[in-house]
């Protein structure tokens, strides 16, 4: 077998063993597909939803439901029975509130809102697999990888029109794709670096929202590889209920990237 032939293999057989993965996470029954609901809280403004019960009301910068404990809500084990605040960890219900099987997660996202995870959500139950290009080596690109000094803030929208925010790029990644150099603003939020990028694939057919890519540290020569196959979704792709980011204008590319993941069926 030729070197070319074993580094093909090699690609596919990393390649597919992602691909498990990933839809390996798609049917955990608290992922990506088991969201069925998201309501936005409105200040001071009592609440109710057909999906849980309780009454919701944001005040004082601070979620909170009223519930008896024959309605069924726990937080962390314990029936809510009467006003009950729901503490935020960072921008995510810090606590597990529950309803029979489904949970409630309350979340910041420029204004509060809680969402809803079910089990028993028809889109998980319909999910076989995320569809995909098939793995090319051209998609695999050398990168200068070049820190940026003290971060760059950048505005990073959302697909809830109005609940944008910022995000802090570490690095910019700069690539040859086609003879023509690109570059894209890399992320670091603590769990890895990545980067978030619409191209001329994007709402073709590809998640119009953009998809992202993990990226490993780049080497001592100040390297790194973009694994353009890895191009993964963001939960919006699968569901209705998020509040995915989109990229910065800076991550646009003109270019067609025809590889990862594909715009789900």
């Amino acid at each position: 077998m030729s070197t070319e032939d074993t580094a093909r293999d090699e690609l596919l057989r990393t390649w597919t063993q992602w691909r498990a993965d990933r839809d390996a996470g798609f049917k955990k029954p608290y992922g990506a597909l088991s969201l069925v609901a998201l309501h936005w809280l409105d200040e001071d403004e009592a609440e109710s939803f057909d999906e849980v019960p309780g009454v919701w009301r944001v005040t004082g910068g601070q979620v909170t439901v009223t519930a008896s404990a024959a309605d069924g809500l726990t937080l962390s084990g314990v029936p809510i029975d009467g006003e009950t605040p729901i503490p935020l960890e960072h921008t995510t219900s810090g606590e597990t509130l529950t309803y029979g099987d489904v949970v409630i997660e309350v979340i910041d996202r420029a204004g509060f809102a809680f969402r809803v995870r079910d089990p028993k959500a028809p889109a998980l139950a319909a999910f076989t697999t995320a569809p995909a290009y098939a793995p090319e080596a051209r998609w695999i690109l050398d990168a200068a990888y070049e820190p940026i000094e003290g971060g760059k803030e950048v505005a990073i929208g959302s697909v809830v029109e109005g609940y944008g925010s910022t995000g802090t790029a570490v690095a910019t990644a700069r690539f040859q794709l086609d003879g023509e150099e690109h570059t894209l603003l890399v992320f670091d939020d603590g769990g890895g670096a990545w980067t978030l990028f619409r191209d001329a694939t994007s709402g073709v057919t590809t998640n119009g929202s953009g998809r992202f890519i993990d990226i490993a540290a780049p080497g001592a020569d100040g390297r790194v590889l973009l694994d353009f196959n890895r191009s993964s979704n963001l939960p919006c792709a699968f569901n209705d209920f998020s509040t995915c980011p989109v990229p910065p204008f800076e991550n646009r590319l003109t270019v067609a990237v025809e590889a990862g993941e594909k715009i789900p069926v």
